[in-house]
């Protein structure tokens, strides 16, 4: 397992935050068979108001990639 991860904050067409990209290459929940990954997100980096944020996962080794999006409101 080789996996690449970050998530990716947009407010309308602009890119406003980035978390570094994370490598994952093992599975630490295997009562899922998943890999749980935790990102930190500086709130101080946002403004309050709403956002589409993208998780980014990349499976290098399977040569598949999924880009999750969902709206996202900070208050």
């Amino acid at each position: 397992m080789h996996l690449l991860t970050n998530a990716t904050f947009y407010k309308g067409d602009n890119k406003v935050y980035e978390t570094p990209m994370m490598e994952v290459t093992e599975i630490n929940t295997p009562e899922r068979k998943a890999a749980t990954i935790e990102l930190d997100v500086p709130l101080s980096e946002l403004k309050p108001g709403f956002y589409m944020c993208q998780i980014n996962v990349i499976d290098e080794a399977g040569g598949q990639a999924a880009f999750p999006r969902l709206a996202l409101l900070i208050r």
